[in-house]
């Protein structure tokens, strides 16, 4: 802060009581920086897998993919809209997770939510669905909740759904 600046810093504090504010400036490594919140804090975004292009829709990271584990980003019979994500397993592959990801989003600690997905099935054989990390900086999994679709074979779109509260120490949704 320049010399002879003033810093004016509106609160509200009842009579008799005390609060403390806190001023960053020039520390990188102060947690949480205002400067950074936008990198630290973000929301979901492009949930229904339209826009980008290349191989993966915006906002969204495939991970966890090998030659026999596969995630494509489709035009290929979509629940809405003109695009969708599908997962290939080749026959004889043992079970694995991959996953379609957005990482960082934001949430409240100890507040609840609800987790709606749609899946469609193709010569399903074993378990197929939705899990989620919630978790914070220090540890992206402190729960996991899963949403499992409870079909084999072939299926049409089917919603998944599951309300869940976030840990009390947990800020980040995968």
């Amino acid at each position: 802060i320049p010399e002879k600046s003033c810093l004016a810093m509106p609160a509200n504090v009842p009579a008799g009581s005390e609060e403390t504010l806190y001023v960053f400036a020039g520390n990188a490594q102060a947690y949480p920086n205002p400067d950074r919140l936008a990198e630290f804090y973000k929301t979901a975004t492009n949930l229904s897998f339209e826009e980008g292009d290349g191989l993966e829709p915006d906002a969204w990271r495939f991970k966890e993919t090998d030659d026999g584990h596969r995630l494509l980003w489709t035009t290929e019979d979509p629940f809405s809209g003109a695009k969708c994500v599908r997962c290939d397993v080749d026959k004889g592959q043992k079970p694995s997770w991959v996953a379609a990801r957005q990482s960082g989003i934001a949430v409240e600690p100890g507040a609840t939510y609800r987790f709606e997905g749609m899946v469609r099935g193709k010569d399903v054989e074993g378990n197929s669905g939705w899990y989620l990390h919630l978790g914070n900086r220090e540890n992206s999994m402190l729960s996991s909740p899963m949403l499992y679709v409870d079909k084999r074979g072939d299926f049409d779109w089917t919603r998944v759904s599951l309300d869940f509260t976030m840990p009390e120490n947990g800020e980040l949704l995968e």
